[in-house]
Order: C-alpha cells, then sequence, then structure tokens
C-alpha cells in the first residue's frame, strides 16, 4: 500500500449524485448511486425518500376504537380484507375480516362490536360484497374449495363446493372460476346458478393455456387469466350472447392473485416479471424471476405491492412504481396483503392495517439504503473531506473506508419551495439547502449505509475528496 507523503499531490474532487436507485436499476450515466442492498425506500423522481408503510385500520364512525384481538392476533394471516354489511339501523357500513394462519375466516360485526367466525376454508382468494337491489348485503367469500355467501346477523349459504380459482362480479351476476370453467349466476341473485336462458349457466375452456388462475371484470368485460394465457369474455344481455375472445401473451407462467386495477388499465405478474394489461396486450415493465405459483397484489398511489415466498421459503415484498419502471425495491414483509375498498389491507404488528405513504413501519423495521463499494470511477487512494445532503428531515449516513467508520447525523430541516425554474429547492440549510458534514477518512473504495426517518427526502448527496497521488 503506498504511503501519501507530504510532498504527494493533492487534487480535490466533488463526486455528486442527483438520483438514486434500488439494487436492480442499470444507469449508464454518471451522477446515479446504485444500492447494493435497499429495504422500505421510494426513488419517486429519483430522490432517496421513506417508503411507504402501514396504517392501523378503523371502522367508519369508530375512528379511536380499536378492533377486538380476534382480529389483531394473528400477525401472519393469510388474507385480510374489507366487506360491506346491513347494520341494525338499516345502513350499509363496510367492516373488515381476516382468514387466519389455522384457516378460519372473521368478520367483525359493527352492531355487536365482536368476531363473528364463519368457518373453516382452504385458502381464501377473494372476498367480494354484493348490495342487492332490495337492499340486503351480502359478503361472498371465494376459497379453494368452497364459496359462500354471508349475511349478517347469522346466515350463511354454501353456493359451491370444489376446487375454485376465482370469483368476480359483473353486472348484477357472479362469477365462480374453476380450473377450466366459468360458472355464473342469474342477474340479480348471486346464489342462483340453476341454468336457463336468462338465468345461471357455465362456459368451458379446453385446457390448451393451463387452468384459469383469476377472473377480473374490467371497463364492459370479464377477463380470465390462465396460467399461459388470456381471454375477454364480452358477457352482455343472456348467457347465449356471451362472446370469448383469445388475447395474445407471451409473458410466462401467470401467478394467481396477483391481477390488480391500476386506473384504466390491469397489472398482473408472472414468473417473468410484472406487466401492465391495457385490454388488448400485455407490456413487461418489471423483470422478477420466481418460481412461485401464489402470490397476492394490490396497487396503491401508482405503486403495485407484491408478496410472494421466494424459493428459499422466504417472505418477500417489494413494489413497483408503474409511472416510473427505475422506481422499485424491496419492503417490510406484509402478511394478509389484499386489495379490497379501495385500499391494500394488511396485517402489520399485529393490528389490522393498510399501506399507505404515510404509514408506519413494523417494529424492527427500517428505512435503509446501503452501496456496499464506491471508488467515485477512479481506483486512487482518496482522503474524503465532507459530505453534503440536500433535502429534508432526518437521517444518519455511516461512512466506511480504509482507515475507519464515521457515524454522521443529518437534520435537514423541514420545508420546501418551488424555485423560479421549476425546480424544488429546500429552505434553511447552506449548501442551498444541504448540510455539509466533515467526514475525514481514507481509503480506494468507500461503503455507505443511509438509515432515514420517516419523512425524510434526499435530493441529492455530494462527496468531497482529495485524489492522493503523484509528487508535487
Amino acid at each position: 500500500m503506498a504511503t501519501i507523503g507530504a510532498g504527494m499531490r493533492r487534487t480535490r474532487r466533488v463526486a455528486e449524485y442527483e438520483r438514486f436507485c434500488a439494487v436492480d436499476c442499470e444507469f449508464p450515466q454518471k451522477g446515479v448511486l446504485v444500492a447494493s442492498f435497499v429495504r422500505n425506500c421510494d426513488f419517486e423522481k429519483g430522490a432517496l425518500r421513506s417508503g411507504f408503510g402501514a396504517k392501523k385500520y378503523y371502522i367508519e364512525g369508530q375512528p379511536e376504537k380499536q378492533l377486538p384481538s380476534a382480529l389483531t392476533n394473528y400477525g401472519q394471516a393469510k388474507m385480510v380484507f374489507t366487506a360491506l354489511v346491513k347494520t341494525a339501523d338499516g345502513s350499509i357500513k363496510r367492516t373488515v375480516g381476516l382468514q387466519s394462519d389455522v384457516n378460519h375466516v372473521y368478520l367483525y360485526d359493527i352492531d355487536e362490536e365482536d368476531v363473528v367466525y364463519i368457518g373453516a376454508f382452504e385458502k381464501l382468494v377473494r372476498a367480494l360484497s354484493y348490495v342487492a337491489p332490495d337492499g340486503h348485503a351480502k359478503v361472498i367469500l371465494c376459497a379453494t374449495d368452497q364459496l359462500v355467501v354471508y349475511e349478517f346477523p347469522n346466515a350463511t349459504t354454501k353456493v359451491f363446493q370444489g376446487e375454485l380459482t376465482g370469483a368476480c362480479l359483473f353486472h348484477e351476476r357472479l362469477f365462480v372460476a374453476t380450473k377450466h370453467s366459468l360458472t355464473y349466476s342469474a342477474p340479480t341473485d348471486v346464489e342462483n346458478f340453476e341454468p336457463s336462458l336468462n338465468g345461471g349457466g357455465e362456459i368451458g375452456f379446453d385446457g390448451q393455456r393451463g387452468e384459469i388462475v383469476w377472473v377480473e371484470s374490467f371497463g364492459e368485460s370479464i377477463y380470465v387469466f390462465f396460467e399461459y394465457g388470456i381471454a375477454k369474455l364480452t358477457a352482455d344481455g343472456a348467457g347465449s350472447e356471451f362472446v370469448v375472445t383469445n388475447i395474445p401473451y407471451n409473458g410466462g407462467r401467470i401467478l394467481a392473485g396477483t391481477v390488480s386495477v391500476f386506473e384504466d388499465k390491469l397489472v398482473l405478474a408472472s414468473v417473468e416479471g410484472v406487466f401492465i394489461f391495457d385490454g388488448r396486450k400485455c407490456t413487461k415493465i418489471k423483470t422478477i424471476k420466481n418460481n412461485t405459483l401464489r402470490a397476492s397484489a394490490g396497487c396503491v398511489e401508482n405503486r403495485y405491492f407484491l408478496c410472494y415466498v421466494d424459493e428459499q421459503g422466504n417472505q418477500r415484498s417489494l413494489f413497483v412504481d408503474l409511472a416510473d419502471e427505475k422506481n422499485g425495491g424491496e419492503c417490510f414483509p406484509v402478511y394478509g396483503l389484499n386489495e379490497s375498498g379501495g385500499k391494500v389491507m394488511c396485517v402489520s404488528d399485529y393490528a389490522y392495517s393498510y399501506l399507505d405513504r404515510e404509514g408506519d413501519l413494523p417494529q424492527q423495521e427500517k428505512y435503509l439504503f446501503k452501496v456496499s463499494s464506491c471508488d467515485f470511477g477512479s481506483r486512487a487512494e482518496k482522503s474524503i473531506k465532507y459530505l453534503c445532503l440536500q433535502g429534508v428531515g432526518s437521517c444518519v449516513v455511516k461512512v466506511k473506508g480504509r482507515s475507519g467508520v464515521r457515524t454522521i447525523s443529518f437534520d435537514l430541516g423541514t420545508r420546501e419551495s418551488v424555485g423560479i425554474d421549476g425546480e424544488i429547492n429546500v429552505n434553511g440549510a447552506d449548501m442551498v439547502g444541504g448540510k455539509r458534514k466533515i467526514v475525514g477518512l481514507k481509503g480506494r473504495e468507500f461503503a455507505f449505509e443511509i438509515t432515514l426517518q420517516k419523512g425524510c427526502v434526499i435530493r441529492k448527496m455530494s462527496v468531497e475528496y482529495d485524489e492522493l497521488g503523484g509528487v508535487k
């Protein structure tokens, strides 16, 4: 190793990073800091920021009331959902329910302020709400072994029994999928599947595209998702007028439980990645390799959250920004994730919750961004003098070099404003909204570990260093 003496040349340089991204992002240009490990961070508009967390869910009209323990003690619930029910005063309200880790399904009774046990199901696939023209509110629970229609206070009807893969509502009918067929109910009668000209019926598929893994009503059609294909069902009028149209697809085996509505499109995951489907074709927006059969997913604020078990048996959760393919990353394990009632529901810290930008992380989790090795584009010996961050909020940066480790706390302020050029500037700190701290470390390469506090946004990181070498 070279010894740097008083006669050696020191060249002052500045490495500037104005964009941050997750592990699997590829940027050819300079000025991008790519993580070697990241968790619970978001990269909207290229900034490094604290990611989404979980907010506790409360019953409408009961904002301060904690849900009973039967709904909050399942830290690894298989599915959580919301459902519309008719209360004692005749009003329709949204309640909550879940399938526990031992397959029991519960609903919360708003009137009694207690939990109702519905029954044991193999694997709950979907929970739907249906308010009939006569005002009756019914909860439709579709599992892999049965379909049950429940109406408060205690009316339960088992409608189907067999190997089911999905269900959806469309034009007052209930459509139920098995591995190779789609059965539909009579209009306005979701419990009547008796075949008739204007009533119920069944549509069979030949199995050439594999088994049906999901069915979704979207726009003015129903889309049937097979393991290796997609079909569009135009289901207007009587069953005899239904039309099936095949849609080209070559994106690998589609994962059950991953179809989600995003604005005027659908999003789905396969063993090859995440795709956006516009009703005519699928476009891959993110490559994610996995071999799982079933996963769960949901969309909130342009983010597509995907939860699955990887090949090593680990529960994994990640997100993809549907408006910016360069934004995405790993997040905290989410149990029971399910899109329901306009929210992406889950269990977090044993509480019934939903994903939200203003939510909190579970205990023991951090907003963490790591770079294991960074040489600023040169293998020369260096001496870092200063580290400058621009943004808002608080964070801690740990820098490691050959000569040691420094842990530096930053308080970047609390306000942002938009400048005359339309760019966001940060008020109240030196270095045009930044904070400049002494580092004092030497080495050829350095590691950075940034731990953000909730609400922190880092828009730019600058490293001032001397490049050492040569003779004066």
